[in-house]
């Protein structure tokens, strides 16, 4: 079988995300003194092994390991570095994790750090995050360094400084305002489904534009209008195709009217009845689309979806009670009660922890205390990867008022803290710094 472009970019997503789930993401362990020095032996002995001689990235990341152990092992770690590989024939992963270790060695490494993050910004393999990382990490290693990447690279600096502004974000979602560009940043697909909920109501207000039968925009839109309608009767093996709905419904009356049949059609029987809160959400969705013709019957799947909100995946529940809380502020409390339920969870993913009290914030301004406290939990839990503490402190600034000052302080604590924060994971620190106006 041969796939389309499309198929190959489901199949390289269903891989990755398998590959996150399969992995949860944590921060190494401290070790006592006795059981550091133990490792530390082992290490030495594995760099010495003629065996692993050649092998570049294997010693790399043993030196890293051991620079891991303790300040005590971080200069010999980068001393086993120094001269190991040549500027000219490394790979970027490889500049990358050289880097790692001399700048943990200390400043009189920094120079030769410095050098390897350059050969990253310049190898012709490198991508433009990994180019942007570097740039970040020059910030890390000192102000001099930094400067000079400013003149050579003006464009990547720009951009390393650079990220989703929440508060903006928040505002413009509570207000129902059309979204800034920090939405189109935010990679967060439960806002774009609701942007284009949004943008249905916009264009029903709004004359409908006759593009003419044989323009280029009137054909896209018919192929697009017969993608969508094979979507919504086909297999719903991933759940019912709401996007698809949302879509069509998007394009005006005519398209309303098939995609409404359409989903009639293919709709179960007896669907009310099946104890499938996914389906429910599903389908609520779907109605909530359809429009007022429909509210009655978009509530009741809504509610009987949340009413076994636990069994949902967690982003799907999230936007579920997105979309309930439009049907009328009696729902408000039964939407937060979801989130909470995300929040609370010790299964849940602390990306969707992050995501469910960012919601409960938006939907609820007497809820952004309580949303502001579990975002402060995660940015200080130290079993957390720090990619995701960054990012629950980004959150917490976008509340404003007193919490921006917490966000100030955890982040200025995770900068500070040199036991195991790498080079990468400080430079995403530092950026939030930056680009949040703490330095």
């Amino acid at each position: 079988m041969i796939l389309t472009a499309s198929d190959r970019s489901t199949v390289i997503g269903a891989i990755a995300e398998a590959h996150f789930h399969a992995a949860p993401r944590r921060r190494r362990k401290g070790k006592t003194r006795n059981a550091a020095k133990a490792e530390a032996e082992s290490l030495r002995r594995q760099l010495a092994s003629e065996t692993m001689a050649g092998d570049i990235d294997w010693t790399l990341r043993t030196c890293l390991d051991l620079a891991d152990l303790g300040v005590e092992y971080r200069e010999e770690a980068a001393l086993a570095v120094e001269d190991l590989l040549e500027i000219r024939d490394a790979t970027p992963r490889q500049h990358h994790l050289a880097a790692e270790s001399l700048e943990r060695g200390g400043s009189r490494f920094h120079d030769e750090a410095a050098r390897h993050l350059w050969a990253i910004i310049g190898h012709a393999d490198s991508n433009r995050t990994e180019r942007e990382m570097a740039v970040r990490a020059l910030m890390v290693i000192g102000h001099d360094y930094y400067t000079e990447a400013e003149r050579r690279v003006p464009e990547l600096a720009s951009q390393a400084k650079s990220g989703v502004k929440y508060r903006e974000l928040i505002t413009s979602l509570r207000e129902g305002k059309r979204p800034p560009s920090a939405l189109w940043d935010s990679g967060d697909s439960i806002l774009y489904t609701l942007e284009e909920l949004r943008g249905i109501g916009r264009a029903s207000d709004a004359p409908e534009e006759d593009p003419g039968y044989f323009t280029k925009k009137a054909r896209e839109r018919r192929k697009q209008a017969r993608e969508s309608l094979a979507q919504i009767a086909g297999g719903w093996d991933h759940g019912i195709p709401f996007g698809h709905v949302i879509g069509l419904v998007g394009m005006g009356p005519e398209y309303r009217e098939k995609a409404e049949r359409c989903f009639m059609e293919r709709l179960p029987d007896n669907w009310e009845c099946r104890s499938d809160a996914s389906l429910h959400a599903g389908a609520g969705v779907a109605f909530t689309a359809l429009g007022p013709s429909r509210q009655q019957e978009a509530v009741s799947a809504l509610l009987a979806a949340l009413s076994d909100a636990g069994t949902i995946e967690p982003r799907l529940r999230r936007l579920t009670a997105h979309v309930i809380s439009r049907h009328g502020g009696e729902y408000l409390e039964i939407a937060l009660s979801a989130l909470r339920w995300t929040v609370g969870s010790a299964a849940a993913e602390v990306d969707d922890r992050i995501d469910a009290a960012f919601s409960m914030a938006v939907l609820s301004v007497e809820c952004a205390a309580e949303a502001a406290r579990e975002l402060r939990a995660i940015a200080e839990e130290e079993s957390i990867w720090v990619e995701d503490r960054v990012r629950a402190a980004r959150v917490l600034e976008g509340l404003g008022g007193k919490h921006r000052e917490e966000a100030r302080q955890t982040l200025h604590a995770m900068l500070t803290d040199q036991n195991y924060l790498r080079l990468r994971e400080r430079a995403m620190t530092v950026d939030a710094i930056v680009q949040l106006g703490f330095a």
